[in-house]
């Protein structure tokens, strides 16, 4: 789902994080509430939208997965965010944060876990 990299790291990919345990219906919205006072950053869509959250769903029937990508303006950015904001909650469910290091994470598809 990612076109190119915005603002990309030294490794080719921009700084993330993954979130789990959202929600089913949260919104892009509630994720950035959830990080305001960090620097994130855009990065470009295969359907050309700029986004600084990503809401991943399921290949086969576009249902959430409950998982979601933040991405940052530098990996400390993001280690930051992830010391600071694990099992916050958003909604009635806290989420745990890992900072994805990987550069194929769900990169070629937005299916996620029970796909």
């Amino acid at each position: 789902f990612l076109r190119r990299d915005v603002g990309s790291s030294a490794g080719g990919w921009p700084p993330r994080v993954r979130l789990r345990g959202l929600p089913f219906g949260v919104h892009e919205e509630e994720i950035r509430r959830c990080f305001e006072g960090f620097s994130l950053a855009q990065v470009t869509l295969e359907d050309d939208k700029l986004s600084d959250v990503v809401i991943l769903r399921r290949t086969r029937d576009h249902l959430p997965t409950g998982h979601a990508l933040v991405y940052f303006t530098d990996w400390e950015e993001a280690c930051r965010a992830r010391e600071e904001k694990q099992r916050t909650y958003i909604g009635n469910r806290w989420i745990e944060i890992y900072v994805d290091w990987s550069p194929d994470w769900f990169a070629e598809t937005s299916s996620g876990p029970g796909d």
